[in-house]
């Protein structure tokens, strides 16, 4: 309004910006049910990117469950850009499946044969920290360093088969533990990269 006269700037107040965060990416959740004879009944998963106002500081929180919490798929960072040194730190969890073994026995009955399987389950687990300085737009030097922990355990399951066809499905029969893996890992870089951001590259 004309009326009105502009505000007294010399009244105003500068305070820091605080760390403020607010959603900048959110992922659709998902979530179901699915019942079977191995344990692994839930399923689904997020994932939410969250900054601060000037972007100098992000939290990324992610959560994918294939079956059970206890292997649940995690990841949890926060980065500070602020500075001329910037870093990350985190910790994560992935969980890896191997087929480590099959073989058939010969049975006796109606069913002409017994599969056996076993399946290898990792779960890795990580806490991480990563710093950089960049030298200018392209070059940069990175160094990082974690703790990992790994858990091994092996699950043995069994199906009947006639002719080589299967007549029932796999059943658990039993699991076995491993010994857990425990390391430390670090890492140190120089990178140039002077690539261009395109619908092709980098």
């Amino acid at each position: 309004s004309m009326s009105l006269g502009l505000p007294d700037t010399t009244r105003f107040r500068d305070e820091p910006a605080g760390m403020s965060f607010l959603p900048e990416y959110v992922a659709r959740p998902s979530i179901g049910y699915a019942p079977d004879n191995y344990g692994r009944n839930l399923f689904g998963g997020a994932t939410m990117v969250l900054g601060d106002m000037l972007d100098d500081h992000r939290v990324a929180l992610s959560l994918a469950i294939n079956g059970r919490l206890s292997e649940a798929r995690v990841y949890a960072a926060f980065s500070d850009l602020a500075h001329r040194w910037q870093y990350t730190a985190g910790v994560a969890q992935s969980p890896f499946y191997f087929l480590t073994g099959d073989s058939v026995e010969s049975a006796t009955g109606r069913a002409q044969g017994i599969e056996h399987q076993e399946i290898t389950t990792y779960v890795a687990r990580q806490v991480y920290g990563l710093t950089s300085y960049p030298f200018n737009r392209f070059a940069r030097v990175e160094l990082g360093g974690g703790f990992n922990n790994i858990d091994r355990e092996r699950w043995f399951i069994s199906r009947s088969l006639t002719n080589g066809i299967s007549v029932s499905p796999f059943t658990f029969d039993s699991t076995r533990r491993d010994p857990t893996l425990n390391y430390l890992d670090a890492q140190a870089a120089y990178v140039f990269d002077n690539s261009l951001y395109t619908p092709t590259g980098p």
